[in-house]
């Protein structure tokens, strides 16, 4: 499984998911969707509106996008414990 967790600055929401993965200790790549234009695209491309915005991926695939901070799903979509 494979995590992207997109983040801007200044975004408390985008601070507190990030915490919250440490804290549960699962493994993300973050990407800021103000490093470059490409990556703003990227972001865009998926269906990015706000953020923060999680990507999980199984064997490449995408299998689910989540936006926001909602406990509760990331917790049932990670399968965070």
């Amino acid at each position: 499984m494979q995590i992207t967790v997109y983040t801007q600055p200044n975004c408390i929401y985008c601070e507190n998911l990030v915490s919250f993965l440490e804290e549960k200790k699962v493994n993300y790549k973050e990407i800021n969707i103000h490093k470059s234009i490409e990556v703003y695209e990227e972001f865009s491309q998926l269906g990015g509106r706000a953020t923060p915005y999680i990507i999980k991926k199984i064997n490449n695939k995408i299998v689910s996008k989540i936006i926001g901070f909602n406990k509760k799903e990331i917790i049932t979509e990670l399968n965070i414990s």
